[in-house]
């Protein structure tokens, strides 16, 4: 909510955003009913109200001398359902209906903005696999969506960092650790979040690009660009029906730090969307949109090792400041 927002004929615009969750789609029936008043000095031949959503112009309505003591606009949302943000601009355009000298029309022409406007989103889940909607599928609900982080056998201080950045980033869209583990392979019980390793056959079947001895490999049918150079990040379905694979892949570990820039900094990652991403040396970025490919199960997990221990620490403190600073 918000306190009543006074405007005048200059002052004439308010703003306010709504946030969706990533994981979640607006039902057919959200809307916005603004309630306002504004002054009968108003030639209302000419004064309106105008919503801008996201930018531009989305609904009208003229100002009448009969409704200003209270008047109202209701804003449907229906054509919104998929998006995750919504900017909503208000502005009133008050022309003055005499010429006299004496009105002082930037203190006495006047529209209120009440603060006993509605605001009412609905939502319902939808599985999301594209990266247009991240940090979901990997955080939902304000948690980490049962996610299974799997790592090489060796980290060094490069890796670490990048990991370290993307669940900072993480980190402000949680509200709890609970829902994340740490492996050297995959839970099939689990998501699966790959940080740039080879894996075994049965895994390579479930993915659209995949590392084999050194060089990128496709899935059968699979139209990619891809160079020596670049990196790849994709979202693939399962060993179960509702579960992911995420698998961020490079050939060494500098290439794939350039996957980390487009997972945890703000403005790189308003560019990411399909399900599969490809960052060049140069950090620029080219988005697919593939078909689901059907998946084979055959997989056996790992015992975790003691290093693990350490990883968890350094991630848990990195989103536990992230949460504090959200605060």
């Amino acid at each position: 909510g918000f306190k009543d927002i006074v405007l005048n004929r200059f002052l004439n615009d308010f703003d306010f955003i709504v946030d969706i969750p990533k994981e979640e789609n607006l039902k057919d029936n959200a809307y916005i009913e603004l309630k306002y008043r504004y002054s009968n000095l108003l030639d209302f031949n000419k004064s309106t109200i105008c919503v801008y959503i996201n930018g531009l112009p989305y609904q009208d309505k003229r100002l009448s001398e009969k409704n200003s003591n209270l008047d109202s606009m209701k804003i449907k949302l229906k054509d919104f359902k998929n998006y995750t943000r919504l900017n909503i601009g208000v502005k009133f355009n008050l022309v003055p209906k005499t010429k006299d000298k004496e009105l002082n029309t930037d203190e006495d022409l006047f529209a209120i903005l009440l603060n006993s406007s509605n605001i009412y989103i609905p939502t319902e889940y939808e599985k999301r696999r594209d990266f247009r909607y991240y940090p979901a599928p990997l955080v939902e609900k304000g948690r980490f969506n049962n996610l299974n982080l799997v790592i090489p056998n060796k980290l060094d201080n490069i890796n670490l960092t990048s990991l370290s950045n993307i669940f900072a980033y993480l980190g402000h869209s949680i509200k709890t650790l609970d829902g994340l583990s740490v492996d050297y392979d995959f839970d099939k019980s689990k998501n699966n979040l790959v940080y740039g390793i080879e894996t075994k056959d049965e895994i390579k079947q479930k993915m659209t690009v995949y590392i084999e001895e050194g060089k990128f490999k496709f899935k059968e049918g699979v139209n990619i660009t891809l160079g020596e150079d670049d990196a790849v990040v994709q979202v693939v379905d399962g060993f179960l029906d509702n579960t992911f694979i995420i698998a961020l892949l490079a050939k060494d570990k500098v290439r794939l730090k350039n996957i980390e820039r487009y997972l945890s900094d703000f403005d790189f990652v308003e560019r990411l969307k399909g399900n599969v991403c490809v960052i060049n040396s140069r950090g620029a970025v080219k988005c697919y949109e593939l078909n689901k490919i059907e998946l084979v199960d055959n997989n056996k997990r790992l015992f975790l090792y003691l290093s693990i221990a350490s990883m968890i620490i350094v991630l848990i403190l990195l989103i536990f400041v992230a949460i504090k600073y959200k605060e």
